[in-house]
């Protein structure tokens, strides 16, 4: 069995942030609830789409470490929501 303590510290540290991206709670403070459906100029995504791209992705790469079967999805096309907005308004 491989040492996965290399591994895990790696996945806590970027989890937390100050590597590739900004902590999740930075963002959302700081993100207005009425715009996270706006695509900004000269962006190809809402803040949205990107949120969203990010727990499709998570989600993928959980189910290519669990599933001995596993197909990947269509790229892009299944990595994106199409809407600009979540479809649940709830």
């Amino acid at each position: 069995m491989v040492d996965q303590t290399l591994i895990k510290q790696q996945l806590v540290t970027h989890l937390k942030g100050g590597k590739a991206f900004s902590p999740f709670d930075t963002v959302l403070d700081k993100m207005p609830v009425d715009k996270i459906g706006i695509v900004p100029d000269g962006l190809p995504y809402s803040f949205y789409q990107q949120f969203a791209h990010i727990q499709i992705a998570q989600s993928d790469i959980l189910e290519y470490c669990r599933d001995d079967n596993y197909e990947a999805p269509n790229w892009p096309d299944d990595y994106w929501p199409d809407s600009p907005e979540s479809e649940n308004k709830d």
